[in-house]
């Protein structure tokens, strides 16, 4: 939701700025890769002059693409890239080096010696693409600048719809004395503010992405540190 929030801002803005020429736009939204099909087969058949989605399905994505290409409609993507057969134009964050990033101000702030969490928010479509290049670039950096140390780093891929669950070694995890780093790798690094007071968690910092509502309510509140 964060994503089609200030997507469709730009859109609307872009759409306002170029108003002379009259340009139209028409909103479709799916929730899983039936309806992206469905909507997909209607779009195609209304002959749009262009399309703006995002590729959340390979395989749902090459069947649109089959149909937008045999109708000379031009796809771009926004947000994250995956191989598709066909060639196609992407509007993205670089994931992997982002990754890297996170780990590098993460590193500043624990240190060699600390321990670091990556947290994976996973929805009922499994890991996002876009997460798995970050957390592969934040493992890079370590396995890259620090090789032969002894750098300690838990993935925890936690389900959307569930409570967050403590097992017996990530309690002892936060209970051992050196500082925490936690990477969350999309834009719900809010919810382990409750998390860490829950298990009376301290001296940990946290990088995150997207700066939406409830991350800059943690932000001015000092309850997470970007």
């Amino acid at each position: 939701m964060e994503l089609l929030g200030t997507a469709q801002k730009g859109i609307e803005k872009a759409v306002e700025e170029l108003s002379e020429m009259g340009i139209l736009v028409s909103y479709y939204y799916f929730t899983d890769p039936f309806s992206f099909i469905k909507l997909g087969d209607a779009i195609t058949n209304k002959n749009y002059d262009a399309l703006v989605t995002v590729p959340f399905f390979m395989v749902e994505c090459n069947n649109l693409l089959s149909k937008t290409k045999a109708k000379n409609i031009p796809v771009v993507f926004m947000d994250t890239e995956i191989k598709l057969d066909y060639p196609s134009y992407f509007i993205r964050q670089n994931s992997h080096k982002a990754g890297m990033v996170g780990a590098r101000l993460l590193h500043g702030l624990v240190g060699t010696e600390g321990l670091y969490f990556v947290i994976n928010i996973v929805t009922d479509r499994g890991l996002h693409a876009n997460n798995q290049q970050r957390e592969n670039g934040f493992r890079e950096f370590f396995a890259t600048n620090f090789k032969g140390k002894p750098i300690s780093i838990m993935t925890i891929n936690h389900p959307i719809d569930r409570p967050f669950e403590i097992n017996p070694e990530i309690e002892n995890w936060f209970k051992d004395p050196r500082r925490k780093g936690i990477f969350v790798t999309n834009a719900r690094s809010y919810l382990i503010p409750d998390i860490l007071k829950t298990y009376n968690v301290s001296n940990v910092s946290v990088v995150g992405f997207d700066l939406h509502q409830d991350n800059l309510e943690c932000l001015r509140s000092r309850r997470l540190i970007f």
